[in-house]
């Protein structure tokens, strides 16, 4: 059985791998396309080439989005690590950290403009 589970493994990975790269060329050569139709039309720019598009977006991952190699935390917690931690919560630490969250927003949620108008109603 951990013969055939590991083979079943291995023909997902050989599957898996092409189609990462195959979906990744698509998506270079998609924002390749979309700069060639837009920029030199709407602001003058020249066309790219493939490579250039890729380029741009390794730039933009950069700048923007980060590297991050040791996976993401929020994400595989789904909100549910503090639903889970405030089940554990006994009622007075509910009410300290009610209290706390007030006075530290209290003032920021009485600056709001649409307050005076619920007050108003």
């Amino acid at each position: 059985m951990n013969n055939t589970y590991s083979s079943n493994k291995k023909k997902k990975l050989f599957f898996m791998i092409p189609c990462g790269i195959i979906l990744a060329l698509l998506f270079v050569w998609g924002v390749q396309l979309l700069w060639n139709i837009l920029m030199p039309e709407i602001f003058g720019l020249k066309m790219i080439s493939f490579w250039q598009a890729f380029g741009i977006l390794l730039l933009s991952k950069i700048l923007f989005g980060g590297f991050r190699f040791k996976g993401r935390r929020h994400e595989m917690c789904n909100g549910q690590c503090f639903n889970n931690h405030s089940q554990h919560c006994t009622d007075d630490d509910r009410s300290k950290f009610k209290a706390e969250w007030k006075r530290r927003f209290s003032a920021a949620c009485r600056d709001k403009p649409h307050d005076e108008q619920t007050e108003q109603q």
